[in-house]
């Protein structure tokens, strides 16, 4: 047996997926061992893990942090896209919690403000925040963004305002942080983990220079990433770009065993399942062309009317 079989043999033996071993079962992780499972044909175990994200979601169509924990709610969209590939291994239709879930993210707004001297990036831009009535961030607006091109729904205008806002937020060297640039004429420092993120959502956009920028400050930062989650999100989005690091294997499996000689996060445990599957991994959205708005087609079978079959 394979690690990446063990990996996911550790994940299918589950029925909750928290943060950290011994923690209350949580959205994020629960999301991405769905797609780890789906994507590996644990057909149960996909099953239990999107059914404990349907527990998770109120009425409204949000889902909150963990199972006692209903707000912030930013992990909706990420539910979202996990929903709609376990359906698609399991053959269960989850159109209500999709369907709902939609209609919170297309209500939900970041709040803007005028445009002002010390701060570098467009705050009249509308994304997703990290709690409601506040800013709009890059993570929530990646979500967002992934959730509604999954179903179809890349030509609508939040997601394209959103596909704005992530580039508006790239620094001009390259990569991005959790969503300021400068900030009274500082230039702030790049993340690993959200530049990763940034390029899973725009990956299947046209080619921009502040794109290009961020994919060249991820290679060129890869050999020096340590940190497990911003390791495998890096390698995430430079796979989404086309650009998956040739050690990218080998740096997985040490992960791995670095991590089963700890805790054995659930959470770490689902990122490197999906990072080692590269370019083939379920979240990286699926290269199709733009809708237009209001167009009802989806693309490559998913989103409401698939479900709904």
């Amino acid at each position: 047996m394979g690690w990446i079989d063990e990996l996911v043999d550790r994940l299918a033996e589950r029925f909750d997926w928290p943060y950290h071993s011994g923690g209350p079962g949580a959205a994020e992780p629960t999301a991405l061992a769905a797609l780890v499972l789906a994507a590996h044909d644990r057909v149960a175990a996909a099953g239990r893990a999107a059914a404990a994200l349907v527990a998770m979601q109120h009425p409204g169509g949000s889902v909150g942090i963990t199972t006692h924990q209903s707000r912030p709610r930013w992990p909706t969209g990420l539910a979202v896209v996990a929903w709609l590939h376990v359906q698609q291994v399991t053959g269960v239709p989850r159109a209500e919690p999709i369907d709902q879930a939609i209609d919170f993210l297309t209500q939900l707004r970041g709040r803007t403000t005028q445009r002002q001297p010390h701060i570098g990036h467009n705050p009249e831009l509308t994304g997703w925040p990290w709690v409601e009535g506040t800013h709009s961030w890059l993570e929530p607006t990646i979500f967002g963004v992934l959730a509604l091109k999954a179903i179809g729904r890349a030509g609508d205008p939040r997601v394209r305002e959103g596909v704005r806002l992530l580039i508006d937020r790239q620094l001009p060297g390259g990569g991005c942080n959790y969503g300021n640039t400068f900030v009274f004429q500082q230039r702030l420092l790049a993340h690993h983990q959200p530049t990763g993120l940034a390029l899973i959502a725009l990956s299947d956009e046209p080619p921009h220079p502040r794109i290009e920028a961020s994919r060249a400050f991820l290679q060129r930062a890869w050999p020096t990433i340590t940190g497990s989650a911003s390791q495998c999100f890096a390698a995430l989005g430079l796979a989404a770009m086309q650009a998956t690091p040739v050690e990218l294997q080998a740096d997985m499996r040490q992960l791995y065993d670095r991590q089963i000689q700890t805790d054995g996060s659930p959470y770490r445990l689902a990122l490197l399942g999906l990072a080692a599957m590269g370019a083939n991994s379920p979240l990286l959205p699926r290269r199709t062309q733009l809708q237009p708005p209001g167009s009802t087609q989806v693309s490559s079978g998913q989103g409401s009317e698939a479900i709904r079959r």
